[in-house]
């Protein structure tokens, strides 16, 4: 609708000109500059309109601002978490899981072992109200104890094993999508 009146007063402004080159002794003047004033303001119309439309949408309060930043740093703390433990302690634990019997100082293998299972409970806080990822963290963290404790590891054990891994896996796959990563 109002690239139309544009349009039209585009086009009678170079009627009008035409005209007037045609015959200079006329009185063109008024109704060109009405015509390029029309042009004008129905461009400021058009702006303003634009940007009322763009003030009428609603904006988000400092308040929820806020909660959208804590969200994203919450799923960035644990999926970062969950990058930490599925690329550096689970593999460390796969590893006690399966040559665990074979260290020779066993202590210092527990205590390492340990330090690993303490890191993946810490990790359990992140993941409040998500029960399989916690789950998942303690019954890993355990079954490293276990196998640096130099007990015999069994099937069972490594099924569970890798379906915990697999659960922390979705998770941070979750998290990477959430965050659009």
């Amino acid at each position: 609708m109002l690239i139309t009146l544009e349009v039209a007063a585009f086009v009678v402004t170079a009627v009008l000109a035409i005209l007037w080159i045609r015959d200079p002794s006329g009185n063109y003047e008024p109704w060109t500059v009405l015509c390029g004033a029309g042009g004008m303001a129905i461009e400021i119309f058009r702006r303003f309109r634009g940007h009322h439309e763009s003030d009428t949408t609603p904006k988000p309060s400092a308040r929820e601002k806020l909660i959208e930043q804590e969200t994203v740093h919450d799923q960035i703390s644990r999926r970062d978490a969950l990058r930490e433990g599925l690329g550096d302690i689970i593999p460390e634990i796969q590893a006690a899981m399966n040559f665990g019997r074979n260290v020779e100082d066993r202590q210092a293998y527990l205590a390492k072992i340990s330090e690993y299972h303490k890191r993946l409970e810490m990790m359990r806080p992140l993941f409040e109200g998500h029960v399989d990822v916690q789950t998942a963290l303690t019954r890993i963290g355990n079954l490293g104890g276990t196998a640096a404790a130099g007990m015999e590891m069994q099937i069972e054990f490594f099924e569970a094993f890798e379906k915990d891994v697999a659960v922390l896996k979705v998770a941070l796959g979750e998290l990477n999508d959430d965050l659009g990563q």
